[in-house]
């Protein structure tokens, strides 16, 4: 579960950082370029250090020595996993293909409020998800062996925890939003 919490965190580290060089770049001078810098570069940073910090730190064990690697096993997992990639590549392109649309078809001035208030919803799903992906399998457990009094606390805390989360937020978008987009 601890490993989900931290991958959950470092994402809501790159949306933080894609978000705040979106409004560097709005604020000087907008790029369909420095956008795209600014919308995946920041993503792909936060991702390259959970990977070193789960690879490096908490899973030594992962990187074989040199005499264990085994090539035919490295192209079975590729070969097994390439469905994955594919729907994660569409999952990104249907996510970040209308700001890309809007910056080609008008401009990246135009494109950055719509990318703005998009990081921003994903400020917010992130904190909800890096408590409720690693909920669910423990609830599950939970369910395995009888425990439905926990189950019914952790569903009720977990209720309470996105309206107290969700809420305050929704008011800054809500009477803040077009502040914050036009910074």
């Amino acid at each position: 579960y601890l490993e989900q919490f931290a991958t959950n965190f470092w994402n809501g580290v790159g949306s933080a950082l894609s978000l705040a060089a979106m409004l560097l770049d709005a604020w000087l001078t907008p790029t369909l370029t420095a956008m795209c810098l600014a919308v995946y570069g920041t993503v792909v940073l936060a991702k390259l250090a959970n990977t070193f910090a789960l690879a490096s730190v908490q899973r030594r064990y992962l990187f074989p020595l040199p005499k264990y690697f085994r090539w035919r096993i490295v192209l079975e997992l590729v070969n097994s996993s390439a469905a994955f990639l594919i729907i994660q590549l569409s999952a990104l392109f249907v996510i970040e293909a209308p700001t890309l649309i809007i910056g080609w078809i008008h401009s990246a001035a135009e494109a950055t409020p719509f990318n703005v208030v998009l990081r921003l919803e994903f400020l917010l799903t992130t904190g909800l998800t890096m408590i409720s992906v690693p909920l669910w399998p423990a609830i599950n457990d939970a369910h395995l062996r009888g425990e439905h009094g926990w189950i019914l606390r952790s569903t009720r805390r977990f209720l309470a925890f996105t309206l107290l989360y969700s809420v305050p937020i929704g008011f800054v978008i809500a009477f803040f939003g077009d502040t914050i987009v036009r910074l």
